[in-house]
């Protein structure tokens, strides 16, 4: 495999770091597509679960003022 990529063994195996990112430069374009929709969809996930959260603890607290403690058990 090193050989298609013209690097040397060495040169290889530091591609095999899970700490390096590195994409074939046919594939990079796409990749790079996917990871900016990866990160829209990891904002716009993070925004709706603050938006149900905020709702749950609203919803939470008008319950607990229409509860007659007295007769909840």
């Amino acid at each position: 495999m090193p050989e298609r990529l013209n690097v040397s063994n060495k040169e290889y195996e530091h591609f095999k770091s899970p700490s390096l990112h590195w994409f074939c430069p046919s594939y990079k374009e796409k990749v790079i597509k996917n990871l900016r929709s990866d990160n829209e969809v990891d904002v716009r996930c993070a925004q709706f679960f603050k938006a149900m959260e905020q709702r749950v603890v609203m919803l939470e607290s008008e319950i607990k003022n229409k509860v007659d403690k007295a007769k909840v058990k």
